[in-house]
């Protein structure tokens, strides 16, 4: 169940499912649970990946495709959406070989480009991450 957390960052997949990025980690909410009428989310939500992520502050969230890219204190990971439907939970780091500078992720601080590329913000710097070569090795 979740406990009260501070919202910080949110999207929307594909499927309509809502990830929430929160200061005690990701957290996923079905849209198929939902009803016409109000409700709670916090009803509905789990937490993802705690043991590859931990319960770290997630301060930004972007879809591409079936890629979730997280930004987080620690920097960024990509969950596929794909294999996570499938049932599998698949998360990859982005490190300094990919173009990532280091450091932690701040607020809503991520965007793809027209050429698919991925700029970020972090504390003291912008990276520019050119993922698709990532996604495909």
């Amino acid at each position: 169940m979740y406990k009260r957390q501070g919202l910080i960052s949110s999207v929307s997949d594909n499927l309509g499912n809502i990830w929430l990025g929160t200061d005690n980690g990701l957290y996923f909410a079905e849209s198929i649970l939902f009803k016409d009428t109000v409700q709670n989310i916090l009803n509905y939500v789990k937490l993802i990946a705690k043991d590859i992520i931990g319960t770290s502050t997630v301060n930004s969230l972007i879809i591409n495709d079936n890629l979730l890219f997280i930004g987080n204190e620690f920097g960024i990971s990509i969950l596929d959406l794909k294999d996570y439907y499938a049932g599998k939970t698949n998360i990859f780091n982005i490190n300094q070989e990919f173009g990532y500078l280091g450091g932690p992720i701040i607020q809503n601080s991520m965007i793809i480009d027209k050429k698919n590329q991925l700029w970020v913000a972090g504390a003291m710097h912008v990276s520019l991450i050119k993922f698709q070569h990532i996604i495909n090795d």
